[in-house]
């Protein structure tokens, strides 16, 4: 009766759980349990779609849930015939050099991207009027400003002033217009001053974005521009 008291129990719930049709119950029992009642019949069913009524197979467990993993397919890929294939792309922020590298004793153009510090000093106007260091502020202003640059061209990077490295120009960034990637240090470099009024004093005006081109006036004046992208990864 034990048994049978048992088996109706496990009808019930069966039929309760059932509603979607998605659940089943076995027809094997443990050892001492009794049998099941053979009025109620053995279903399984597939996803969405209950199957006929008969007799249950085997049981399959749920996969185990994804978990983090560092396997090196890179063997396996090349044994299937297969390639792997580098991209950024899908991130949407990947640094790009639209332009071919010059030729010999030419240089890359200048790209006109004063949009960019308008855009930083829209959203951030407290970075721009705090952007003296001299005065105590900071230069979160000029470092987004090259940070969203280079998400566009690594070209862009920030400028040792009159070349003298650790001397941190806090108004401007450079373009390297040299053949290849950037390196560290070089001179080959336009100059764009990108705050207006940098540090005012008394009545001046306060700072204001700005695009001026500096390459040929510091040249003029005997000195130089040097590339870097030290402070930002420092």
């Amino acid at each position: 009766r034990a048994s049978n008291a048992a088996t109706d129990k496990r009808g019930e719930l069966l039929a309760q759980l059932r509603g979607p049709r998605r659940c089943s119950v076995s027809t094997q029992t443990p050892p001492g349990a009794g049998t099941l009642d053979s009025s109620i019949p053995p279903w399984h069913s597939h996803w969405g779609k209950p199957a006929k009524a008969r007799p249950m197979g085997p049981i399959h467990r749920l996969e185990p849930p994804p978990a983090p993993a560092w396997l090196d397919l890179t063997q396996a890929t090349a044994d299937a015939g297969t390639v792997g294939r580098w991209t950024i792309a899908p991130l949407g922020d990947a640094p790009v050099n639209p332009d071919p590298d010059p030729q010999p004793g030419e240089r890359a153009p200048l790209p006109d991207e004063r949009a960019v510090i308008e855009q930083v000093a829209n959203e951030h106007p407290e970075w721009l009027e705090q952007s003296c260091v001299r005065d105590g502020g900071n230069n979160n202003f000029l470092f987004e400003v090259v940070r969203r640059l280079r998400a566009i061209d690594e070209r862009w990077g920030l400028n040792w002033k009159r070349g003298d490295v650790g001397n941190l120009s806090q108004d401007v960034v450079d373009y390297y217009w040299g053949p290849g990637r950037p390196s560290e240090g070089s001179t080959d470099v336009y100059i764009i001053d990108i705050i207006v009024g940098h540090c005012p004093e008394g009545g001046d005006p306060p700072s204001s974005p700005g695009w001026i081109d500096q390459t040929q006036a510091t040249a003029d004046a005997g000195a130089i521009g040097r590339w870097t992208i030290r402070p930002l990864n420092p």
